[in-house]
């Protein structure tokens, strides 16, 4: 749904304010990062009080860097898509496309969860 919102923005209110909008979104999500406390583990005496900021989790580096991995060929293959519409002055919906991939993702992972589930726990899964 995200490159479905962002084109449509882009092309409504331009690529600078789009990168601005973007970019407050971003500081926000720092400020909100630190009203999120670790848990999943239990707090035993703590009795240090001290806020530091927090804004990288080390235990999520790894999780972090296999979405990193997988999104940026996504968004590159989105500004590829939207820059060949634009260079061949095309008059159709781009955004449409990521609408419409996303619904067909959306029913493919509904609809075969339960193969899934058996490959992942062959042994749990009835």
């Amino acid at each position: 749904m995200a490159p479905f919102v962002s084109i449509n923005v882009y092309q409504i209110i331009g690529y600078r304010m789009t990168l601005c909008l973007s970019a407050a979104a971003n500081l926000l999500m720092i400020i909100l990062i630190q009203f999120i406390g670790n848990r999943a583990k239990p707090v035993v005496n703590v009795k240090n009080n001290k806020h530091s900021l927090k804004i990288i989790q080390k235990d999520a580096l790894p999780v972090a860097a296999i979405i990193c991995l997988m999104s940026i060929p996504y968004f590159a293959t989105q500004a590829d898509i939207v820059s060949c519409v634009a260079e061949r002055h095309l008059h159709i919906a781009i955004g449409s496309y990521f609408l419409i991939y996303a619904i067909v993702l959306f029913i493919i992972r509904i609809s075969l969860k339960s193969l899934f589930l058996a490959a992942l726990l062959p042994t749990t899964y009835h």
